[in-house]
């Protein structure tokens, strides 16, 4: 019925269907890519949500296991000071029964027992990794001690902190660092004939960078600590540093003896 004209309208009417087709397709595509984009920002969102509760989980499970390790380390020391302490006060009784106890010599054995209890209860508290802290409290005893002996002892902090805050710090390395400088004295006092001992603490990076915290321990002494030893006392320094993962160097001559021990920052989960 249309004849020539429905050519007419066809030529009309397929550019605005084409327009109209296009536009449609066009407003789907952008739907399609408005959805796939928030999809997207959810999915991140929950992978970042799931990512912080991993982490919180992770971050609890380290935090029990460390509180775990702990316990039982300081159930291990309370075993040590029982069987150690215990012993030597059965000793000190025996010796003090005697009808020929030597008082000074139960003395001696007294003061040794209680400078044990106090090195464990020391190295009992959580200090979160701040040895300088328990190294105060260490002052003020071999500070005491060695006055008592006419020596002077001198604190000397090289940098501004001191010790670094030493990462997986322990009971146990807190002990044998504390049991490590105690022996030191005790050799000073015993063969140095010194009249001053200076303690040096300070923080140190090697040329891979890796940070240490550095003790030294010297004395003006006579010296020839390592010709004297009989391999005992200083082969329990060396056993006392590997327990801490440390280098221990000790140097002696005419002018005293040098005492340096370097411990990492980041000590070993386990030793």
């Amino acid at each position: 019925m249309l004849g020539d004209r429905r050519i007419l309208f066809a030529c009309s009417v397929y550019p605005l269907f084409t327009s109209v087709l296009a536009t449609f397709m066009i407003l789907r595509f952008v739907t399609f890519l408005n959805q796939a984009d928030n999809f997207a920002h959810t999915l991140t969102q929950r992978v970042s949500e799931a990512e912080l509760a991993l982490r919180a989980s992770f971050a609890r499970d380290q935090a029990n296991l460390q509180a775990s390790a702990l316990a039982s380390e300081r159930v291990r020391l309370m075993r040590d000071l029982h069987d150690g302490v215990g012993g030597q006060l059965v000793s000190i009784v025996a010796s003090a029964e005697r009808p020929d106890a030597d008082p000074r010599a139960i003395g001696e054995a007294a003061r040794m027992a209680l400078r044990d209890m106090r090195l464990v209860i020391d190295a009992m508290d959580d200090v979160g990794g701040e040895l300088m802290l328990v190294l105060a409290t260490w002052r003020e005893r071999a500070e005491t001690q060695l006055r008592s002996l006419d020596i002077r002892l001198d604190w000397v902090i090289e940098n501004e902190t001191g010790l670094p805050t030493f990462e997986g710090l322990r009971p146990l390395h807190i002990l044998n660092v504390l049991r490590l400088l105690d022996e030191a004295i005790t050799n000073v006092i015993k063969h140095s004939c010194a009249q001053s001992v200076e303690l040096h603490l300070k923080t140190v990076k090697d040329q891979s960078g890796e940070i240490f915290g550095r003790i030294i321990l010297k004395d003006d002494g006579r010296g020839g600590a390592v010709a004297r030893s009989s391999g005992r006392g200083l082969a329990n320094m060396a056993r006392r540093a590997a327990t801490v993962t440390a280098t221990l160097a000790i140097s002696s001559d005419e002018t005293g003896t040098l005492v340096q021990l370097d411990i990492p920052a980041i000590l070993p989960a386990s030793t």
